[in-house]
């Protein structure tokens, strides 16, 4: 979850010092999830208490409790939650389950699964990987 976002941030500050027109054209387009000019969406006036080391899993998980706990907000008559791990191994399955879910007509063609090998070590607290599992399980059941 939150191990690849500080990933992307890593690699976006990266190539943002390395090439700034990167950053200037991220800025131009509004896009600041990542890299140096990052800043959290604010979705409700107590969503803005996050660390203060965008480097520490513990930012990056504050962000992600953040953006998902907030989708257990919206009306849910036009949304449909996808359960990531079960799309990875069984991507067919679930695209077929989508469509049948909008009642549109779509065959479907093989996709190969994916078997996500990555390991995070990073040091976190323990508490936000627990709140932030506790969100992604709500979520899964929503799928």
């Amino acid at each position: 979850m939150a191990g690849s976002l500080l990933e992307k941030h890593k690699d976006y500050t990266a190539m943002q010092a390395e090439d700034p027109f990167v950053l200037e054209y991220m800025n131009w387009l509004g896009h600041h999830e990542f890299g140096q000019h990052q800043k959290p969406f604010q979705f409700t006036a107590e969503s803005n208490q996050f660390s203060d080391d965008k480097l520490s899993l513990d930012y990056w998980l504050e962000i992600w409790i953040n953006y998902y706990s907030y989708l257990l907000t919206l009306e849910r008559k036009n949304v449909i939650f996808v359960d990531y791990e079960l799309y990875c191994s069984n991507p067919k399955a679930v695209l077929e389950g989508i469509y049948r879910k909008l009642e549109e007509k779509v065959q479907v063609k093989e996709v190969e699964a994916y078997n996500n090998k990555r390991k995070v070590n990073y040091q976190y607290k323990e508490e936000l990987k627990e709140k932030a599992d506790s969100i992604y399980n709500q979520l899964k059941s929503l799928a």
